[in-house]
């Protein structure tokens, strides 16, 4: 005879419970109640009530939760019970691949998958299968049929006892589209040709015969020092070393681009301004600008200050490049930078380069710079009223020896003396009323040019009245003028004019200093 289930007693208890069996009414018929309370069967799976003076204990519904003798819901017939459905069973009996919870019975049991059930999860290609053990475990069988596809044509898959394979086929083996191609004794499909590869890929090209590949070449092989040639399979090389070598100008930059196509940093070394990012390469280093005018550098040892690659001036009184040229004498430049970015100018016309010399009553001026790097006259002027002293104009009198002709001295001063009517002999414009003392004889006009004359010795026609000179008179030395001379006479209105004198190619001569010369 079996045992009865945990179910079968907690039903049965409520059926006891129904009738009426209970401490307050231990048997039907027995005292009557009063009020619900003394209907308390200590079951929550019933509703006890007094009706009538009698105790009734009505079944609560299904799924009303309890927690009593184990039960965790009441199953509707008064008892408290595990469970009423496979559901309830959810996390009191564990769940795998090979079992599940069910309710039996009003119990929570496990259901057990059947032997030799496969799992969901399995290792495709491994030749084996996971079942389960018909316990709730699982366990792993040999299944030949789960064979290793490594997805090449050129192998054989197998399963051997559980062992899985890929055994390469016979080297030769036709395979590919059109059986086009060859097997490999690796069991790759080869290639014939490179045509049957994807360029920069070549057919063995990466040092295995049948297959497809590229050998990258180094620095060394296509001669670069720096920068990132291609490797000649679709990728770049890593060719600077930090250091400079080969035809570089400098650290991993320069020189000729085939070999370094790396152009050079501002104050980098250079040879030519093809090795500069700027284009620009002066002093030695790549600069900032072309940096080639005088007393200019881009260097800091010839700047005195800064970077190098950074065009600056000269410092003053230096010329390290000899871009300035020294003259001579007081006059020259000095032949040094200015500190500006240019040559210093030589001496101003300011500058004096001789000394004053006097005779007579005409003084020599100091000769002065011209700015330009010569010492030129400064001219003559008349010391009247005055004569000459030591070296300059005399500018007071002690006597009458002092004060040029026709002045007297006076006071220490050299006063004119009256004046006189034109035509009259004069040596200074101070002898005349006009103020004009030409050809020696105060003259009406300051009768100005060569063509002009107030004398009759040089053709006017009275002494002191300004009339022209005669024409043929000779007015200006002979000059040239390509190959002829030319000769300048008076016109008789007076103008001084210019005629061709000689030509002296007809005698194939050139013309010099307005003569003819072999």
């Amino acid at each position: 005879m079996s045992r009865p289930s945990r179910g079968h007693v907690l039903a049965l208890a409520a059926l006891l419970a129904v009738v009426g069996c209970s401490a307050s009414n231990p048997e039907v018929g027995g005292p009557a109640c009063t009020s619900a309370a003394q209907c308390d069967d200590g079951n929550p799976c019933t509703v006890d009530a007094c009706t009538a003076g009698a105790c009734t204990h009505v079944p609560r519904a299904a799924d009303t939760v309890c927690s009593v003798n184990g039960g965790q819901v009441c199953d509707g017939a008064g008892a408290c019970v595990a469970c009423n459905h496979d559901a309830q069973c959810a996390g009191i009996i564990p769940t795998n691949a090979c079992q599940h919870p069910a309710c039996v019975a009003h119990d929570c049991d496990p259901v057990f998958v059947a032997s030799g059930t496969a799992t969901a999860t399995q290792v495709a290609g491994d030749c084996k299968k996971v079942v389960c053990d018909g316990a709730g475990g699982t366990r792993t069988v040999v299944d030949d049929t789960d064979l290793p596809n490594d997805g090449k044509e050129c192998t054989v898959d197998a399963c051997t006892g559980g062992v899985p394979s890929n055994t390469p086929k016979a080297p030769g083996t036709l395979c590919g589209a059109g059986n086009l191609f060859q097997c490999t004794a690796a069991g790759d499909c080869g290639c014939h040709s490179n045509a049957d590869c994807t360029s920069p890929q070549t057919c063995g090209g990466g040092g295995t015969a049948l297959v497809c590949g590229c050998t990258k070449k180094t620095c060394a092989g296509v001669g670069a020092t720096c920068g990132a040639p291609s490797d000649g399979c679709g990728g770049t090389l890593s060719c600077d070393d930090t250091a400079k070598d080969g035809s570089e100008t400098d650290v991993d930059c320069g020189g000729p681009a085939a070999t370094c196509a790396t152009r050079c940093g501002s104050g980098k070394k250079c040879l030519a301004g093809s090795d500069c990012l700027s284009g620009f390469c002066a002093d030695g280093v790549c600069c900032d600008t072309a940096c080639n005018a005088a007393c200019q550098a881009c260097t800091a040892a010839k700047k005195g200050t800064g970077a190098d690659g950074v065009c600056g001036a000269i410092p003053a009184g230096l010329d390290p490049d000899n871009d300035c040229t020294a003259g001579t004498g007081i006059c020259g430049a000095p032949g040094a930078c200015d500190g500006a970015g240019a040559c210093q100018a030589p001496p101003s016309s300011a500058t004096s380069c001789g000394g004053t010399t006097c005779s007579g009553q005409t003084q020599t001026l100091a000769d002065h710079c011209d700015g330009a790097g010569a010492c030129v006259p400064s001219g003559t002027k008349s010391c009247a009223p005055y004569v000459c002293g030591v070296s300059a104009c005399l500018t007071s009198c002690s006597g009458p020896g002092d004060c040029a002709p026709g002045y007297s001295c006076s006071v220490g001063v050299c006063v004119a003396p009256t004046p006189k009517p034109n035509g009259s002999v004069c040596v200074v414009p101070a002898d005349c009323s006009s103020g004009s003392c030409v050809d020696g004889y105060c003259c009406d006009s300051p009768c100005s040019g060569a063509c002009r004359a107030c004398s009759v010795a040089r053709g006017a026609a009275v002494n002191g009245l300004c009339g022209n000179v005669p024409a043929t008179v000779v007015c200006a030395p002979p000059s040239c003028s390509g190959s002829v001379v030319m000769g300048s006479s008076c016109d008789g209105a007076g103008a001084c004019v210019s005629a061709v004198q000689t030509d002296c190619s007809t005698t194939g001569q050139t013309c010099s200093a307005g003569a003819c010369v072999p």
